[in-house]
């Protein structure tokens, strides 16, 4: 239960040296909920390894998304710098996200089969009608969350989404915008309506984004709170509406004060006004 947006955006230094996008802009709410029954108004679904300069925001189970964002973090620090392409970092990131819904589903699923929870010999043949039942739990079974993970790498900024239900990795630098959680729909709507691509500016970028978030807090999945990760390949910035003691540095555009102040000048005007116009005339 929650919102999380990912954009991209190109700052002037990257337009000229031909870095197009080069900054990562995540925002996500902090409302969570288990099962059926309870809700905690303080769920930070925001992860930050700027070791490997690589950055995330998740909805579902955190745990889980905890899981996978180590791991990639883990396998990205052993690419070289130099190495570091975009095919690299995307295939790091399926590696790990097959190789732990794989983990999961052998722990899991595999005992109710009656199956001791090991990896198969390869070269052991396995019966048809266990294979086909095996294969029709794999096919059910979710990764258990999904996550817009933003990067960099040698050819600048990737955005890249990842369906936990289907286990889709999609790249979607291109145009660079990217929604999950129950409000992703009122986020990417007006995300398109606002025509966000990731050739803009990182404030006007942030600044759709978090419209995008305001849009979606009409769920009410969705609260007020909100993490912000902003990053490039230079230096990498972090807010959040709660109180936190964590040591990162708040960006000194990208953040809540200044985007509320924002909100009123470029957000949806109101209009109550019209109420007595519209009496006016109808008199």
């Amino acid at each position: 239960m929650t919102i999380g947006i990912g954009v991209l955006a190109t700052t002037e230094t990257g337009r000229v040296n031909m870095r197009v996008p080069d900054t990562v802009i995540l925002m996500a709410d902090t409302m969570g909920s288990y099962e059926d029954s309870d809700s905690h108004a303080r769920l930070h679904k925001a992860f930050l390894f700027p070791e490997s300069e690589m950055f995330a925001v998740a909805s579902g189970r955190v745990d889980r998304a905890g899981e996978v964002m180590s791991s990639v973090d883990k396998f990205l620090k052993r690419i070289p710098k130099g190495q570091r392409s975009f095919g690299a970092v995307m295939r790091t990131i399926l590696e790990v996200c097959f190789g732990y819904k794989r983990e999961k589903f052998i722990a899991h699923e595999f005992p109710k089969l009656r199956l001791p929870p090991r990896l198969f010999d390869p070269s052991r043949k396995i019966p048809p009608n266990l294979d086909a039942r095996i294969q029709k739990r794999w096919n059910k079974y979710p990764l258990g969350c999904d996550l817009i993970i933003g990067a960099l790498c040698n050819q600048g900024a990737i955005l890249i989404q990842v369906w936990g239900a289907s286990l889709d990795v999609e790249n979607v630098t291109t145009p660079g915008i990217a929604t999950i959680g129950i409000g992703s729909e009122a986020a990417a709507f007006w995300l398109s309506r606002r025509q966000q691509t990731f050739g803009n500016c990182p404030l006007r970028s942030a600044y759709h984004a978090y419209e995008a978030k305001i849009m979606a807090e009409s769920s009410a999945h969705v609260n007020e709170h909100l993490d912000i990760i902003v990053a490039t390949d230079k230096k990498f910035w972090f807010s959040t509406s709660h109180p936190s003691a964590h040591p990162y540095p708040k960006h000194p555009e990208i953040n809540l004060e200044n985007l509320k102040e924002m909100w009123k000048r470029y957000g949806p005007q109101d209009t109550s006004g019209l109420e007595a116009s519209t009496h006016s005339l109808v008199t």
